[in-house]
């Protein structure tokens, strides 16, 4: 599972806490909102609004 997220973002903090509650394994992947990462194509294929975070499964839903 793969979280993209801002450091800095308080919905990206929420999702890491469930996450860690939860005891769920997942992989960081930072998205730089600063610098409109967030805008690019690839990230608005997982997440056509292009807001932080997304969670990704293994499966490949987001």
């Amino acid at each position: 599972m793969k979280l993209y997220s801002f450091f800095n973002s308080s919905a990206s903090y929420r999702v890491r806490i469930a996450l860690a509650l939860k005891g769920i394994d997942y992989q960081t992947v930072g998205v730089n909102i600063r610098i409109g990462q967030q805008n690019a194509l690839a990230y608005r294929r997982m997440n056509p609004v292009g807001l932080v975070p997304t969670l990704v499964t293994d499966d490949g839903e987001s």
